[in-house]
This record gives C-alpha cells, sequence and structure tokens, in this order.
C-alpha cells in the first residue's frame, strides 16, 4: 500500500494551484512558497511528516505562538519577524489550508487560523509646504483640471469626508455666505468656511460645465452610443485624483482623502482651535475620534 502524502508533499501542488488556476504573479507565489516552507519546517521539526487530516486548530495556534516569539528573540533580532509578516505567513497558511479542504482532505475552518493583532495604523499627515505643491498640481484651465484642483483644495480646507465630498450639490456652495454646506442624514447641516481661492476654482469649475446635473463633481462627459453620459463622481475615482496629484507633486507618503481630512484638523488645531471644535468642524460623533488625530 503506498504511503500517503504528508502536509510537506502538497505544497507544491498548492502551488502549482495558485499559479495555474489562480493565475497568482511569480512574486505571490515566490512569497507564499517561503512562507509555506517555513511553516513545513517547523511542523517537520515539532510534529514530524504528518498527513492533511492531522492538522488541526491546536497546531496551527503553536504555530502562530512560534511565529510571535521570533519576534521577541533579542539574542536573534534578524530572525524577528513583524506583526504584519507574522499575518503573511498565517494568510498563506489559511489559503493552503482552505486548499486542502476543497480537496476533502481535512475539515479544519480556516478561521480557526487567527490572525496577529496589529496596532491601529497612524493616518500620515502632510506638511504645509506638501499641501501647497498638491493643491499647485493640477496645471491648466481645462475642465478636468478646475474639477481636480478644487477637489483638492476643498479636501484641504474643509476637511470633508470623502462621502460627503462626492454628495455634494450645486446649491451647496453658497458663495453668498463663503460657505459649503455638508448636510448628514440624522444630523443638522454644518457651514464650512469656503477659502477665496477655493471659491474661485470652483466657480471657474462650474462655468465650465455645460450639464444640467445638479451633482458638484461630476466624471468628465464622455458620448456613449450617441449619448452623452453624466454620472456623479464615486469615491473610488476621487482616491485615484488624491493619488495622481501626490504623485505628480512629489509627495512619497501614501495621500488618500482621509490623508487630507486629518491633516486639515491639525492645522486648525496649530491654529487653537480646541478639541471640542475640530470635532464641530468635522463632524465627528464622539470627542475621542478627534483626539486620536490631533
Amino acid at each position: 500500500m503506498a504511503a500517503q502524502k504528508t502536509i510537506t508533499n502538497f505544497i507544491p501542488d498548492y502551488l502549482r494551484h495558485l499559479e495555474t488556476d489562480k493565475k497568482r504573479s511569480p512574486k505571490t507565489l515566490e512569497n507564499y512558497s517561503h512562507y509555506l516552507d517555513r511553516f513545513a519546517s517547523w511542523l517537520k521539526n515539532k510534529y514530524g511528516e504528518i498527513i492533511p487530516p492531522k492538522l488541526n486548530a491546536g497546531i496551527t495556534g503553536e504555530y502562530r505562538k512560534w511565529l510571535h516569539n521570533l519576534n521577541r528573540r533579542k539574542s536573534s533580532p534578524e530572525a524577528a519577524l513583524s506583526r504584519q509578516t507574522q499575518n503573511y505567513h498565517l494568510i498563506a497558511l489559511r489559503g493552503f489550508v482552505k486548499y486542502l479542504s476543497g480537496r476533502k482532505l481535512l475539515a479544519f475552518p480556516v478561521k480557526e487560523i487567527r490572525l496577529a493583532k496589529q496596532p491601529a495604523r497612524q493616518i500620515p499627515r502632510l506638511r504645509t509646504k506638501e499641501i501647497k505643491r498638491l493643491l499647485e498640481a493640477p496645471q491648466g484651465e481645462s475642465l478636468r483640471e478646475l474639477r481636480d484642483k478644487a477637489i483638492l483644495e476643498l479636501l484641504a480646507d474643509s476637511g470633508l469626508k470623502i462621502s460627503e465630498l462626492v454628495g455634494l450639490t450645486r446649491p451647496d456652495a453658497d458663495y453668498g455666505k463663503n460657505a459649503i454646506c455638508v448636510s448628514k442624514k440624522g444630523r443638522r447641516q454644518r457651514l464650512l468656511p469656503l477659502a477665496p481661492e477655493t471659491k474661485k476654482t470652483l466657480r471657474a469649475y462650474l462655468r465650465k460645465r455645460s450639464d444640467p446635473s445638479s451633482a458638484l463633481f461630476v466624471r468628465i462627459p464622455r458620448n456613449i452610443s450617441g449619448k452623452i453620459q453624466i454620472t456623479r463622481l464615486t469615491p473610488r475615482s476621487v482616491q485615484r485624483i488624491v493619488k495622481k496629484y501626490a504623485q505628480k507633486a512629489g509627495i512619497a507618503e501614501d495621500t488618500t482623502p482621509q490623508t487630507l481630512r486629518c491633516s486639515c484638523a491639525v492645522n486648525l488645531f496649530k491654529k487653537g482651535l480646541r478639541p471640542q471644535q475640530i470635532q464641530t468642524f468635522l463632524g465627528h460623533s464622539h470627542l475621542n475620534t478627534t483626539k486620536k488625530i490631533l
């Protein structure tokens, strides 16, 4: 009777599955091979060569602890693994276990392989000179460039959430009060100051618009099958716009609309506003939320 294949024996099968069926990139295959080889080596030293049905939550839990302890070995700093790297190993193991389960080789819930807890990610803030470069990145007077410049200025000056920005309508820009009106379901509207330069950019952008849409920010009109389609800008599109001009401005940080919102809050704090005032400005429900980003 032929010997049953062990856990280690199935790793090449899984990698071929990732390559041929899942179309994973060569780099992904290289990383998964490294992560699973480490698991196989640990497993062999700890439990010997075992067959898939023998794998259980106790074993994967021990492996998780081993990965964690690698990070605490002061005598061997080169072996230390960050929590993120520990999770890369565990995610690869999850995929492998899911593959074995799909082949009816074991009945082990993937959710039993818990990831390492990571500290809350600190959102980067932009310095004043970086914000200036970002706002100057859109050059020209085309409809697209004026729209993008207005978006960047509103995010930087008003600290709007991305969902608030894409939900704005033309009437929300109150030029008489030099304010932008932000509405939220179940809450009172809040008026945010409209900086002179932002007001100027918004007006120039809207003067170039010839469509009837009430949305403040729309996709650049396209002619599809002889029909002009006007659609409101999506959050994903705004994220791409911010990233595009951040790269153009040479900003190394991973800049997002949330980066600009947090940067706006920090700038307000530096100008002397109290956390409670910034809470109202940003529309936070809880003061602790505001304090976390200051």
